[in-house]
């Protein structure tokens, strides 16, 4: 299984970006997934899909203004400073 990193940013100006985060995170929560909330738009998601099957899902409640990013984890190629619980979640999957 893949861990991949997820980096966003929803057109906050949009009437509805409460409901477009909350439909956002709906999908995420659907996914084995670590949040740092020090990190408001990166979520680290395990799955069997590769990138582009998991950026057709979450693409689905984005419009035109939003951006996303997908990219794969591989162990030994990252390095940050993050909570460790996110630490320890992916230290077991990548």
């Amino acid at each position: 299984m893949a861990v991949y990193l997820v980096s966003w940013n929803l057109n906050k100006e949009k009437t509805t970006y409460n409901q477009a985060r909350d439909a956002f995170f709906a999908l995420i929560k659907q996914y084995p997934y670590a949040y740092d909330s020090n990190l408001d738009s990166v979520v680290f998601i395990q799955t069997e899909q590769p990138a582009q099957q998991l950026y057709t899902q979450l693409g689905a409640v984005l419009d035109k203004n939003d951006r996303i990013l997908i990219t794969q984890m591989t162990r030994g190629a990252y390095v940050g400073w993050l909570n460790q619980d996110v630490v320890n979640w992916l230290n077991a999957r990548v």
